[in-house]
């Protein structure tokens, strides 16, 4: 089930990318969008690796999850890790 999910976010990423790469301006809508499904992608991908490893930090994916990722992107997708790890340790 976990990777018919990734298949399907991975499918919307590269049909983002793809239209986005054939318009000459990126739209900043676009953009968010493009951050928000590359963000989901990761998440699910690092919840899958360290599922395996054993570790029990997990992010979630809800709306305020969403747009850290989509205002921030790489660095908020950073910081929820970060903040996930600092509640983990504590």
């Amino acid at each position: 089930m976990e990777f018919i999910v990734l298949g399907v976010l991975t499918s919307i990423g590269v049909g983002l990318g793809i239209y986005g790469k054939k318009k000459s301006k990126w739209d900043p809508l676009l953009n968010y969008l493009l951050r928000i499904a590359g963000g989901i992608l990761g998440i699910v991908v690092v919840n899958l690796l360290l599922k395996t490893t054993g570790l029990t930090l997990n992010i979630g994916l809800n709306a305020y999850n969403l747009l850290v990722l989509g205002v921030l992107g790489t660095p908020g997708f950073l910081l929820l890790y970060g903040v996930g790890a600092y509640f983990m340790l504590k």
